[in-house]
């Protein structure tokens, strides 16, 4: 489903998330990454949440015992200043999402044609929203505006 006038990378990532919306039985298992003690040498570590999709072969994460080993659909959520330490000894198509507070990186990896280090595709989109998280999080609750004279039904809110 090609949108008009998207440049090639922002095309190709449109694709790879149609593709993920349209059919979502193909993702599975989220695991979640933890903060070691002290980082292991190779160790990924970044100051933003991340998020690995596994979309063909295997993946892993080598400071977790239950996630050297996963596959296609599953995905690993690496918390902000978390670290991952990636197995990538079978041949794996990786989407990674970065959530930083005033853009979205998305990176593709193909460990057929690049290694894990260096993806084969990155864009970084900038958010249009910046301040609207903080702005939500600052404003005054709905219920503390209200009136001392007006009446609230809580039956109409359920």
């Amino acid at each position: 489903m090609k949108a008009p006038g998207l440049p090639a990378d922002q095309q190709f990532f449109a694709d790879l998330f149609s593709g993920l919306v349209l059919n979502p039985q193909l993702l599975g298992r989220v695991w979640f990454a933890s903060q070691p003690a002290s980082l292991p040498v190779g160790s990924l570590c970044i100051d933003f949440p991340r998020l690995d999709i596994v979309l063909r072969g295997e993946y892993g994460n080598l400071l977790e015992a239950k996630q050297q080993r996963m596959v296609e659909g599953e995905m690993l959520f690496i918390p902000a200043r978390a670290a991952n330490l990636p197995i990538n000894n079978k041949p794996v198509m990786l989407l990674s999402l970065v959530f930083a507070p005033t853009w979205l990186g998305l990176s593709f990896y193909d460990s057929r044609t690049t290694s894990l280090l260096h993806p084969a595709r990155q864009i970084q989109l900038p958010s249009l929203q910046r301040g609207e998280g903080e702005a939500m999080l600052t404003a005054p609750h709905p219920i503390l505006a209200v009136r001392r004279w007006s009446r609230i039904s809580f039956s109409h809110w359920c």
